[in-house]
């Protein structure tokens, strides 16, 4: 979302330490059922960027937070993110963005081995063991 992080390497780096209790997983799982769906997944993902990038932990990240962790960073993009035009972006910015956007959809797939539209511990920790497996 906030850093040019592909996808699929945002999702393994918050699975990595995935094991029987997983703090990531446990966190994504808002519910507490077990189960993760793409929709706390995104939530989850956006959090952790969020907290990273904000760095001042007013809750919103500026233009010049975002450049510190991304010195490449494109005012353009910066600006699809923050709709509200306040020269900021809020977790519910952010959150909105990886939606529409459908950032995360096809690695939540990949992850998704059975189909069934929601990710279980097994299939957390055998994502984790495969991007392993490419030693990431």
């Amino acid at each position: 979302m906030f850093r040019h992080i592909p996808p699929v390497l945002v999702a393994s780096l918050i699975l990595v330490g995935c094991a029987t209790k997983t703090p990531h997983f446990d966190a994504a799982d808002r519910n507490g059922n077990g189960r993760v769906t793409l929709a706390e997944w995104e939530a989850h993902i956006v959090t952790i960027l969020h907290r990273e990038n904000d760095s001042n932990r007013d809750g919103r990240v500026t233009f010049a937070e975002w450049q510190t962790n991304n010195p490449s960073a494109n005012r353009t993009r910066f600006m699809k993110l923050d709709t509200d035009g306040d020269g900021a972006i809020s977790w519910a910015e952010g959150l909105a963005f990886v939606r529409k956007e459908h950032v995360y959809d096809d690695v939540f797939k990949r992850m998704d081995t059975d189909g069934s539209g929601t990710l279980d511990r097994r299939e957390a920790v055998a994502f984790r063991d495969h991007m392993a497996s490419w030693g990431l």
